[in-house]
C-alpha cells in the first residue's frame, strides 16, 4: 500500500473586499495578516463582480470599502444590493475613521460591525472570527431551508431597578467571544439601552406593534454596537407611538427573525409574565432571572417561578443571577438564596459603581470597558454558561 501524500497547509478562509482601489485591500490585508496569517484576501470592485465570485462558493465574510471619497448614499446601496442575494451573509465596512456618519451607516445598513484604518490587529482578527460562523458559505440562491441554530438566552428581572438590563448588555458582549450577538431590548415602554449607549438620533428603535414588518426590516433595525464587534442591538422603542404591548404572533415573529441572524440571540426582558414575554421564554434556550439577595426580591422571584412552571412551554434551563447593588452585608447568603428558589445561582456579580461609572463615560459594556476586572472575568465565565447549540432547536 502506498503511504498516504502528507496533507497540506490548512485552508484559510476567505475574505472578500469589495473596492476600486488597490490601497484600500493592502490595508485590510496588512491588518489582517500582521503576524501569523489567519485569513486570505480578495478583491472585487464591484458589487456584481463580487456576486460572481461569491457564487463560486468558498468566501466566508465580504467587506465593503466606504473609506475616501465614497459618497454613503452609494456604499449603503452596494451593501443593499449584496444583503438582497446574501440575505444572512456577513457583510462588513471598512473605513478611514469611526465617525458618526459611520454609525448611521452601519445602522441602516444593518452589517455585521465595521473596521477602520485605526483597528488594532486584536480588533480585526476578533471582529472577523466572530463572524466566520454567522453563516456557513453559500453560493447567492442556496439558502438552506433549515432552521437556525442560535441560542436564545432570556434575561428577567424580577423587579425594576435590579440590573436586568445591565447583565444583559454585558452577557450579550461577553458572548461575541463564542460568535456573533444580537441583543433584542423587548420593552412595551422606553428601556435604557439607548440612554446608555447614545447611538444617536439617527438610529431604529423595535417596529412597535406592527411585526406584520418582514425580516428585512427588523435586521435592519439592528445597531452595530462601536467598540464591540460582533454585537449588534435591536432598541425597544424609540417614540411613543411604537410604547406598546407587542402581541406573541410578533414576539414569535421576532424570535425567529432574530435568531436566522445570529449565533446568539439576548432579549433583555421586562419583569412581566405578559403573552408576549411567555411566548419568549418559551422559545429560549435559558433563562437567567436577575434578583438582588433581599428577601422580597426573593419573593418575587418565586412567585414569577411559579408562573413560568405553568405556562405550556418553558425554557430548557433556568437559573438566577444575584446582583449585589451595595457592598454592606449580603442579608440572604448564596446557599439559602438557592435553597429559596429552588434555581441555581449561575453568577453572583458584586456592587460596582466605579465600573458603571466608566462604562457611562466610554459608552461600552463593563467587559470592554475593563475587561481586567473581576467584573469581567465573572461575565465571561457566565457566558460560558451559554453554549452554542450543536443540534436543531427542538421548536
Amino acid at each position: 500500500m502506498p503511504a498516504n501524500p502528507p496533507s497540506g497547509p490548512p485552508i484559510l478562509p476567505i475574505v472578500l473586499m469589495v473596492s476600486p482601489r488597490a490601497s484600500s485591500v493592502e490595508a485590510i490585508a496588512r491588518a489582517v495578516n500582521f503576524g501569523v496569517q489567519q485569513f486570505q484576501t480578495r478583491r472585487a470592485d464591484d458589487v456584481p463582480t463580487a456576486l460572481a465570485r461569491l457564487a463560486g462558493g468558498g468566501i466566508h465574510s465580504v467587506l465593503i470599502d466606504v473609506s475616501g471619497p465614497t459618497d454613503p448614499a452609494t456604499s449603503l446601496e452596494s451593501v443593499r444590493r449584496l444583503r438582497a442575494s446574501l440575505s444572512r451573509f456577513p457583510i462588513i465596512l471598512w473605513a478611514d475613521t469611526e465617525d458618526s456618519s459611520l454609525v448611521a451607516l452601519a445602522a441602516q445598513a444593518g452589517v455585521s460591525g465595521w473596521l477602520t484604518q485605526a483597528s488594532s490587529h486584536q480588533e480585526v482578527i476578533r471582529l472577523l472570527s466572530g463572524v466566520l460562523d454567522f453563516a456557513a458559505p453559500t453560493a447567492p440562491g442556496h439558502d438552506s431551508s433549515a432552521p437556525a441554530l442560535a441560542t436564545i438566552v432570556s434575561v428577567m428581572g424580577v423587579k425594576g431597578g435590579v440590573g436586568t438590563t445591565t447583565v444583559a448588555l454585558n452577557v450579550a458582549a461577553a458572548l461575541t467571544s463564542q460568535g456573533s450577538v444580537i441583543l433584542a431590548e423587548i420593552r412595551p415602554i422606553f428601556g435604557t439601552l439607548a440612554t446608555f449607549l447614545q447611538p444617536g438620533r439617527m438610529v431604529r428603535g423595535f417596529p412597535g406593534s406592527n411585526l406584520s414588518t418582514p425580516e428585512a426590516d427588523v435586521l435592519r433595525s439592528l445597531w452595530p454596537v462601536p467598540g464591540v464587534p460582533g454585537l449588534r442591538i435591536l432598541f425597544g422603542p424609540q417614540a411613543p407611538a411604537d410604547c406598546a404591548e407587542i402581541s406573541p404572533a410578533t414576539a414569535a415573529s421576532l424570535v425567529r427573525h432574530l435568531s436566522s441572524a445570529a449565533d446568539f440571540v439576548v432579549f433583555d426582558l421586562p419583569p412581566s409574565l405578559s403573552s408576549s414575554s411567555t411566548t419568549i421564554l418559551g422559545a429560549s434556550h435559558h433563562l437567567a432571572l436577575i434578583v438582588n439577595p433581599l428577601p422580597a426580591c426573593l419573593k418575587l422571584g418565586n412567585s414569577i417561578l411559579e408562573g413560568i412552571h405553568r405556562c405550556e412551554t418553558t425554557p430548557d434551563s433556568i437559573g438566577s443571577i444575584v446582583v449585589r447593588l451595595t457592598s454592606e452585608g449580603i442579608p440572604t447568603s448564596p446557599a439559602e438564596i438557592e435553597a429559596e428558589m429552588g434555581v441555581p445561582i449561575l453568577a453572583v456579580v458584586p456592587p460596582a459603581p466605579e465600573l458603571s461609572t466608566q462604562g457611562e463615560r466610554t459608552r461600552l459594556p463593563i467587559v470592554q470597558s475593563d475587561p481586567q476586572s473581576l467584573v469581567s472575568e465573572g461575565f465571561l465565565m457566565l457566558a460560558h454558561r451559554f453554549p452554542r447549540q450543536t443540534s436543531r432547536p427542538r421548536r
